[in-house]
């Protein structure tokens, strides 16, 4: 190649120079075919580097593919040399030889003046005439991939698409074509994403065959894993360290593990056990006639196939030996002899009095008044927090500061329930300070009422005993200055420079207030107000200038005031409508009136909401009905639950039994029995949430613990969104009035003009009794129902795709939300026919 390039140079200098003699162009014409002949030898060397080396010359005539290689490889030559259309004739029939040299004899006296398109089409309809293009049309058009993997029916297509130009035009037809002969699983991944460009559409395929020899791997892999897999001819009970026991029944055999980068072979018998990946036992150490040497921690084998390998373990620098104090003390009252060190650095300076900072030289982290020792033994008072983050307390005297102390929570105390965690803050200062608050009497202000649940808690656990011990030494007094204040909290706003009073700010609950205030205008709490200031009265108690019973207040018989309180308990979005005996249990730790548990059954059974949404709890009317035959398996199901059985080894005592009512096909599936933990129970007359943990569960949706505030983001808004709307979805409309009964179990209903359409005849299952109340508002939405009360479903959008491998096919499917039904209600449907029925919904 460098020869022909400097012959062109050549040819271009002689040009220049002007020296065109006839001699001078033959000399150049001479070169340049030598410059073709030595190109078109290295083509034609490139093209069949694998066969021996053989002088260029045009091939034998006859039609297929190699004269149309011989034909591009010419016309490459022609790009880079700059000819005429009479030399390119010139030029390429020089190359014939043999019959090829005979044909081109015979045809070059017809024409006066050959030019190359003439050639052209004179040379194909000799070696490439239209019946072996037509061929390799066709061939073109069955191409298919088959066994070949992409890269190689890529170069095919490649080879193959030069011959039928018009039907890869355009780069989105040419990616159809290429789509058409990929393997159907390629082929399904590939066409549902309708790439634009035959690149793409090949970087995809690509990407979908790694992807499915990774999965043929896998399988490959476990089917191996599973030929390896054999029953024990015995069944093995490992005992653990903890007192359980685990059951083994099968062995892998002849498993490879590699010592050194040497294979050898091993049966591995499977454990559910963590922290060791493979336990090699002496069996497998005696087959492979292995010598153990524990000083040196060398294994040394002598079996015929391993002689002389050794295997060294990492040597591990044993700790330092340390003994106790106890028994250092111990060891020098027997006579032991004992020596004090101290470990000096000779490189470092020894500190000096002025090198030690004290707490007032931090004047902008602490205040000026922070004393530096305490004065005196009496008036100390501890304030404690805590968050699940940390530990937190301050040591006061006299209304200063003393000290500050703090720690971030340990791994395993993050599992902590609230009141311990208030309580280890407590103990964390006692800790600390137990210089100071020994033997004296200290205040300890907190947020929960942790101390007080230690001491009158019947059964406690090792933990909480251990702080018991130690708390029983200390003189100490808690308040709960928190719990005391929740109901009005102030907010002064000051100016940072000029300590100046922007604005102050009160919370406090508005319900509460009003209770509080128009407590004089019931005669019967005014009454044993009055008789309280001369005589106290058993049970009720005078609190802020407020009337109390048994530490709840005392709401007074005024109808607007009953109902606000009522609705705050039952409308509001952090109630979510509760039930009767729910809603009784929560009003009485707060508020009292006589009657108040009849009122509270009376409120609910009004409300509309739930007498829309919740579910009539009573023995159903009527008879019953047949249920449809299911057409599809696993389309209808039931379920049971077998209880009462001993644990298992994995610690199920019940049975899931799941049925198809179609087949009968069932599964037993082994479970564990939980209880709902947020609902309330009789047989222990609270929630087994509030049993735990000692404290109510609320709903999740923003309720924030006591003490720790933190930012809430739009997803608690979210979830509170979807959680109400869930709950609060109506089953049924009304009310209506009923104008007959029609046989023994129906009536007919007068319905509104909005729902002329519907049916006006129901089944006393499909009804419920309306209970009046003059503060509801009805309103009639329209519904697209038919007269049998049933309606069309309306898919929404697709959320998911997926395909259904059969064993003859491949059938796509998609994930359809449908109109009045939630997410979790959407269904799989075949999409070829959502694309039939809703091609607007597949753009």
């Amino acid at each position: 190649m460098h020869r022909f390039k400097k012959l062109c140079r050549l040819e271009e200098a002689e040009v220049v120079e002007g020296q065109q003699s006839p001699k001078i162009e033959l000399i150049v014409i001479e070169r340049i075919l030598e410059g073709l002949v030595q190109v078109v030898h290295d083509v034609h060397n490139n093209n069949n580097h694998d066969e021996a080396p053989q002088q260029p010359a045009m091939p034998m005539p006859g039609a297929g593919a190699m004269p149309q290689s011989w034909l591009l490889g010419i016309e490459r030559v022609f790009e880079v040399l700059p000819c005429t259309d009479e030399q390119k004739v010139v030029f390429a029939t020089f190359m014939f030889e043999g019959a090829a040299l005979i044909w081109w004899q015979l045809k070059k006296p017809l024409e006066p003046l050959w030019l190359w398109p003439r050639f052209l089409e004179v040379f194909n309809e000799e070696y490439f005439p239209e019946m072996v293009r037509d061929q390799k049309i066709q061939e073109f058009l069955n191409l298919k991939q088959g066994n070949m993997i992409v890269v190689v029916y890529n170069a095919k297509f490649m080879e193959l698409s030069r011959y039928a130009p018009h039907i890869v035009s355009t780069e989105s037809r040419k990616a159809r074509r290429f789509e058409a002969g990929l393997r159907w699983n390629i082929k399904n991944k590939v066409e549902i994403l309708r790439l634009p460009t035959h690149q793409e559409v090949l970087h995809a395929a690509l990407i979908a065959e790694e992807s499915l020899n990774e999965m043929s791997q896998f399988r490959e892999k476990s089917k191996e894993e599973d030929r390896r897999k054999l029953p024990l001819e015995y069944e093995l009970s490992v005992s653990l360290p903890s007192g359980d026991s685990m059951l083994c029944d099968r062995v892998y055999s002849s498993c490879e593990i590699r010592v050194n980068d040497v294979p050898m072979y091993v049966n591995l018998i499977p454990l559910e056990m963590h922290g060791f990946d493979v336990i090699l036992g002496m069996d497998w150490l005696s087959s492979y006639r292995a010598l153990i040497d524990c000083e040196l921690k060398r294994v040394v084998f002598h079996s015929f196939a391993h002689s002389g390998l050794i295997f060294e373990g990492v040597g591990v620098v044993p700790p330092p030996y340390l003994i106790s104090s106890m028994k250092a003390r111990r060891l020098i009252q027997k006579g032991s002899q004992a020596f004090l060190c101290s470990v000096v650095d000779t490189h470092v300076s020894p500190p000096t009095l002025e090198d030690i900072h004290v707490v007032r030289e931090f004047p902008d982290v602490f205040p000026d008044e922070l004393p530096a020792l305490p004065s005196g033994t009496d008036g100390f008072t501890i304030y404690s927090d805590a968050s699940h983050r940390g530990l937190g307390c301050v040591l006061m005297q006299h209304g200063k500061v003393i000290a500050y102390a703090s720690r971030q929570l340990r791994p395993h105390e993050k599992n902590y329930p609230t009141h311990d965690l208030e309580l280890a803050a407590v103990v964390f200062a006692l800790k600390i300070w137990r210089h100071y608050l020994y033997g004296v009497t200290c205040e300890v202000f907190t947020d929960h009422k942790s101390l007080k649940y230690l001491f009158t808690q019947k059964e406690l656990n090792m933990r909480q005993r251990r702080w018991l011990e130690l708390i029983k030494d200390y003189d100490l007094r808690p308040k709960y200055p928190l719990l005391d204040e929740l109901e009005r909290a102030e907010i002064e706003v000051v100016a940072p420079d000029t300590n100046t009073m922007l604005t102050t700010m009160i919370a406090q609950p508005t319900l509460i207030e009003i209770v509080k205030q128009r407590q004089p205008e019931d005669p019967y709490l005014w009454k044993v107000y009055e008789e309280m200031l001369v005589n106290p009265k058993p049970d009720f108690t005078l609190q802020d200038k407020a009337l109390r019973f048994q530490s709840r207040l005392c709401v007074p018989n005024i109808p607007e005031v009953k109902r606000q309180v009522l609705e705050e308990a039952h409308n509001t979005k952090f109630t979510m409508h509760p039930g009767g005996t729910k809603m009784y249990r929560d009003l009485k730790e707060t508020f009292w009136w006589p009657g108040m548990k009849k009122e509270i059954a009376e409120f609910v059974s009004q409300c509309l909401s739930c007498q829309q949404v919740k579910a009539e709890h009573q023995r159903p009317a009527g008879l019953l009905q047949s249920l449809p035959i299911p057409e599809w398996k696993w389309e209808h199901i039931t379920m049971d639950f077998v209880v009462g059985l001993p644990n298992s080894p994995r610690g199920c005592n019940a049975i899931w039994v799941i049925v198809d009512r179609l087949t009968k096909s069932a599964h037993f599936l082994p479970v564990k029995t939980t209880y709902s933990l947020s609902n309330f129970h009789a047989s222990i007359g609270m929630a087994p949430y509030e049993a735990l943990y000692g404290r109510k569960c609320r709903s999740p949706i923003c309720w924030t613990e006591v003490g720790e505030r933190q930012m809430l983001g739009p997803e608690i808004v979210q979830l509170t969104t979807d959680k109400i709307k869930g709950k609060l979805k109506p089953r049924y409309i009304g009310p209506f009035e009923v104008l007959q009964r029609i046989g023994t179990v129906a009536y007919r209903i007068a319905l509104p003009p909005e729902l002329s359409h519907v049916h006006d005849v129901f089944h006393v299952s499909m009804l419920r009794k309306y209970v009046h109340d003059p503060t509801h508002v009805i309103h009639h939405y329209p519904l697209n129902m038919r007269e049998d009360l049933s309606y069309v479903e309306t898919p929404i959008e697709i959320i998911d795709r997926r395909d259904q491998v059969l064993r003859n096919k491949v059938i796509p499917l998609v994930r359809v939300v449908w109109r009045n039904h939630s997410y979790e209600e959407s269904t799989w449907e075949r999409e070829d026919e959502i694309r039939e029925r809703y091609p607007s919904l597949l753009e």
